[in-house]
């Protein structure tokens, strides 16, 4: 992997087809979904219409009625959402600037951080599986190593 990050997160790194396409994909899955949901909104749907079957006569009022209720309860649930969504946006933004370039991790810091010897840093990164075990506070407190056969 090289130091860029992912693409999915640099979209302007995307071709404009790209996001078209996937503006496409991600509005057909969206309404995939809404049609998969709709089975959910049956009960309150024959609620409705057995109501409405019972009085025998639909008054163009009630009908009104029902359907402001239906869009009012609509736009709050999309303008809470929508808020949400907008306050999460502000809550994570520039929170963590991605240095460019990335800087690469020495042995040297990464043995100073985890508190281990160098040595022994540089033989669990050629062992074929490490076993770590923490303590409570997390520090490194015993490690098993298997380490790979190396074929001359």
């Amino acid at each position: 992997m090289n130091s860029n990050t992912l693409i999915i997160e640099n979209s302007h790194l995307q071709g404009h087809w790209r996001r078209i396409g996937q503006g496409i994909v991600t509005l057909f899955f969206w309404c995939l979904w809404g049609y998969l949901i709709l089975p959910l909104a049956s009960p309150l749907m024959s609620y409705i219409g057995v109501e409405i079957a019972f009085i025998h006569q639909v008054d163009i009022y009630i009908l009104i009625n029902i359907l402001i209720a239906v869009l009012l309860v609509s736009a709050t649930m999309i303008f809470s959402m929508s808020l949400w969504s907008f306050y999460n946006y502000l809550l994570h933004l520039n929170t963590h600037p991605i240095q460019w370039p990335i800087p690469k991790v020495l042995a040297k810091e990464l043995a100073t951080d985890f508190n281990v010897n160098l040595l022994d840093l540089a033989h669990w990164q050629y062992s074929k599986e490490l076993n770590i075990q923490l303590n409570e506070q997390g520090n490194i407190q015993n490690v098993k190593t298997n380490y790979l056969e190396t074929a001359a």
